[in-house]
């Protein structure tokens, strides 16, 4: 079976446009990869932003919550404290495991190349063609890779959103048990 019977192609073989399609599937894995690093850029950000946060609060907190144990409806305040330093370290937790999920795959390895095509003579649209299904595969599973890096991140911001939820909600209890008693 030849190249052209094998991958459905005309007997006339248009290379020129098989190269066009190449630079287009390239272009995207190329996309790909932008918006895979943007999306460890994001966790990396948001796992900093929540060191600070968390220190601050329990810094913060830990010292309100130790001077004023006089205070009633104090075992309340503290489930709220607690509940918003939970929330926030699943969302590291979750920014972290996004961060550190399976790598960017490659698409064409220099030295696969030149073991494969380089040693051996072959016709360009064989190269083409097989960079093309190899660029394919990769940006497919570099996809499944990326959807699970953001609904690991989509966790994070939702237990970040919960965790500041309890955090007003403790300044809000604090602020109307040390200013109303």
């Amino acid at each position: 079976m030849n190249l052209s019977e094998e991958y459905g192609l005309d007997k006339q073989y248009d290379l020129d446009r098989e190269k066009l399609l190449l630079n287009l599937i390239r272009s995207k894995y190329h996309n790909e990869e932008k918006r895979f690093l943007g999306l460890d850029n994001k966790s990396s950000n948001l796992i900093a932003f929540l060191g600070v946060m968390l220190t601050i609060q329990a810094s913060i907190g830990s010292l309100i919550l130790v001077n004023m144990k006089t205070l009633s409806y104090i075992e309340f305040i503290y489930i709220f404290f607690t509940l918003a330093l939970l929330c926030y370290g699943v969302s590291i937790f979750c920014f972290i495991k996004s961060y550190n999920l399976k790598t960017f795959r490659s698409a064409l390895d220099v030295n696969e190349l030149i073991d494969e095509y380089g040693v051996n003579e072959f016709p360009q649209e064989t190269i083409v063609i097989e960079s093309a299904d190899n660029f394919r595969n990769t940006i497919n599973y570099n996809e499944t890779v990326m959807n699970i890096k953001i609904d690991s991140i989509k966790k994070g911001f939702w237990f970040l959103k919960l965790g500041m939820v309890f955090t007003l909600i403790f300044i809000m209890i604090l602020l109307v048990l040390t200013i109303g008693g």
